[in-house]
């Protein structure tokens, strides 16, 4: 009799454990049903958004997914969802920006011709299979594949690389990160790490990671990006750019723009030695820097300038008038150097300098009368009431 009871027992806890391990293979995701379904007793309508897909048909003029399946390694052939399909997310985060778990549902109120999906092919975008194609396309998507899409791109819409500017900044983090702490490989690629770093917020508290990005000038067009970790300097990021911009220019004498980081000897030195060109400006700790700057306070009528244009707004009123110093110098190096001289830029210092200057002199205000016994004590009242007698100057 108590046999019998144990293995009935037996069945009953071994059978609960097959059910919960049935549950646990099945998804609680409900079935994805395309579009907006009315029924009547003869016909069947189903309705579908468009809204601004039409926009996004340059994807298929980018031959994106065509490149995709050709750089990326091959799908197992189980594979029910292709890696190329991963365009519904480039879609996605250029119109609407759903997280990874509703790009499927996103996708399902659509019109599935504007993402070159058959309608039974809806189902499938749910969040684990999208994640799948970003996990492989993580392992495939190299530079030879960012480039190759570039010069289609350049080659497509008739751009311009002549001439192209760099530019970095830093993404503050804000959590532990313990496990991107230090740069690994995954895939066989380089993974930065969130870190610590200069921040350029002044914050030493939050991590960070260094991002660069280099613009056509025809267009502003994005043609390369790269990421580094947070403690990466933004002037050991040049030499590691320009290299993959000759190759996708296919010359070396393209104009590359960046900022003051940029003038170094080895930087500098770096275009130079392989035939490149490049615009920068020179940082004020130079010493030409300075002694312009010098010769400039103590004698300004000896230093002749050469209008080069006036830049006018839509009314064709002159907002700022640029001009150049007709004499150039040559640096040791025998790098040239022009000094350019702009109206705007010196509105917007005087206007920078404005506020705290009268800032100030609110404050000297104060200090001055701080130990005059005054029937008003606040001390705005009281830097009104100074500035009034004094007529506005110390």
């Amino acid at each position: 009799m108590s046999a019998r009871k144990h293995s009935s027992s037996s069945s009953r806890r071994s059978g609960f454990s097959r059910g919960r391990a049935k549950r646990r293979r099945t998804t609680n995701a409900p079935p994805l049903e395309p579009g907006q379904r009315t029924n009547t007793p003869e016909f069947t309508l189903r309705s579908y958004e468009v809204g601004a897909l039409p926009l996004l048909d340059l994807l298929r003029r980018m031959r994106l997914e065509e490149l995709l399946r050709q750089y990326l390694p091959p799908d197992e052939s189980r594979c029910e969802l292709p890696t190329s399909r991963v365009l519904v997310l480039v879609r996605n985060v250029l119109w609407s920006r759903q997280p990874v778990y509703a790009a499927g549902e996103w996708t399902a109120r659509s019109a599935p011709d504007w993402f070159d999906l058959w309608i039974d092919e809806v189902s499938l975008l749910q969040d684990d299979r999208l994640g799948h194609c970003l996990a492989r396309l993580f392992a495939g998507a190299g530079p030879e594949l960012i480039l190759v899409v570039v010069r289609h791109l350049i080659d497509e819409f008739q751009g311009s690389l002549d001439e192209l500017h760099n530019d970095s900044t830093s993404r503050s983090f804000q959590g532990a990160y313990e496990n991107a702490a230090e740069e690994g490989r995954r895939d066989g690629r380089v993974t930065p790490a969130i870190t610590w770093g200069y921040s350029k917020d002044h914050r030493p508290d939050p991590k960070q990671r260094l991002f660069t990005l280099t613009l056509a000038q025809d267009g502003h067009v994005p043609v390369y990006f790269t990421s580094s970790s947070g403690n990466v300097v933004d002037d050991q990021t040049h030499c590691a750019t320009w290299d993959p911009l000759g190759h996708l220019v296919g010359r070396v004498d393209f104009v590359y723009v960046a900022d003051g980081k940029l003038a170094s000897e080895e930087h500098l030195g770096h275009i130079a030695r392989r035939g490149g060109r490049f615009l920068t400006v020179m940082p004020r700790a130079h010493s030409q820097d300075r002694t312009f700057r010098e010769h400039r306070s103590q004698s300004p009528e000896t230093i002749p300038w050469r209008e080069l244009y006036d830049l006018k707004d839509d009314r064709g009123r002159v907002i700022a008038a640029l001009s150049v110093g007709s004499e150039e110098q040559v640096r040791s190096a025998g790098y040239r150097l022009r000094w350019y001289r702009g109206t705007r830029k010196v509105e917007y210092a005087r206007q920078a300098r404005s506020p705290r200057t009268q800032s100030m002199f609110c404050f000297v205000a104060v200090v001055r009368i701080a130990s005059v016994r005054l029937r008003r004590r606040e001390r705005h009242t009281v830097a009104a009431n100074h500035l009034s007698r004094d007529g506005g100057a110390m």
